[in-house]
Order: structure tokens, then sequence, then C-alpha cells
């Protein structure tokens, strides 16, 4: 996967390098939210000269508070450019009040609240069967864009849905 990265602290960015290195993913990092959205342009502009059908990124890695531009307005840049793009905000920024931000974007993006093992970002990464299914098992996407969950939150509801279909394909069956 290529997996861009906004995180103003180098240690922590550091990490995360390494972590998602180690499992083969190409991570590209930025230390604030400006170099962020020039970094998303470019790569853009360059996959449109080669005619690339290949999204820029798999994945956006947020901090929600950074110089230049915070967390949020980058999101805001990026979902105008590419409103599928998926984006996860990994923040220390008080949940609640990330919450009721992120939901101004109206769009489904994740939150990992700050902090949390390395591992634990490289699963939610690489576990965007989740985050995929969720968003195709929605019949009304504004609902599920509101609702801002976090990857747990995602992981119960899906189960919750699967669960649900699987009680209805029974109940069809028996009759």
């Amino acid at each position: 996967m290529r997996i861009l990265i906004a995180e103003d602290e180098e240690s922590i960015s550091l990490i995360y390098r390494i972590y998602l290195e180690e499992r083969g993913h190409e991570v590209t990092i930025t230390s604030d939210g400006k170099k962020c959205v020039e970094k998303y342009h470019s790569t853009i502009a360059q996959a449109s000269k080669a005619a690339s059908h290949l999204p820029a990124f798999d994945v956006v890695v947020l901090d929600y508070r950074m110089p230049g531009l915070d967390g949020l307005d980058v999101a805001k840049e990026i979902l105008r450019l590419r409103p599928d793009q998926r984006i996860i905000f990994a923040s220390a920024y008080a949940e609640e009040t990330l919450r009721e931000s992120i939901r101004s974007l109206q769009m489904f993006v994740e939150l990992l609240q700050k902090p949390f093992e390395p591992s634990v970002l490289v699963e939610i990464i690489e576990g965007n069967v989740v985050h995929e299914q969720l968003k195709a098992a929605a019949k009304d996407r504004k609902k599920l864009d509101d609702w801002n969950l976090s990857h747990d939150e995602a992981q119960d509801l899906l189960d919750k849905v699967t669960k649900l279909r699987r009680a209805e394909v029974e109940m069809k069956n028996k009759h």
C-alpha cells in the first residue's frame, strides 16, 4: 500500500515508518499539514502525467494538530480532490471535540485515539476490509459519514450487520 502520513513529531513518524515499511508498505512522511497537501497535489499531478489510474495514496494518516494546516483542513483539501480517499486521524486531541470537528467533513473518516501501539495502526491500515465492507453495506452513505466511527465501532457495527444478514438468510431457508 502507498501511505501518506502527516505527523509533526519526528519520533512518532519514524516509528510509523519503521512498522509500516517492515510490512512492505511504501510510506511518505510529511511534517506538517501544508507539506502534506503539497505532496498529495504533486503525487496526483505525477499520476496524471503517467496516465495512471491508481490512487495517489491508498490511505492518508493525519495528526489533528499540526503546524501549517491542521489535519481537518488537510482532510478537506484531500477529500475535495478525491472524495473516496481513505483518511485516518491519529490524534491525542480530545476525542469528542475531534469527532465533532470531523463531522463537518461530511465524509467517512476513521479515528484512532493516541496513544496507541504502532502495531494497532498497521492492523487498521491493513484491515481496510472493515472500512470497505462497512461502506459497501451502507445504503445511506450520508448517515454513515455523519457517524464518524472509530475502527472498533466500525468493526462492531459490521459484525452486527453480518449477524443480522445471516439470521435473515436462515429464516428464509427455514420457510
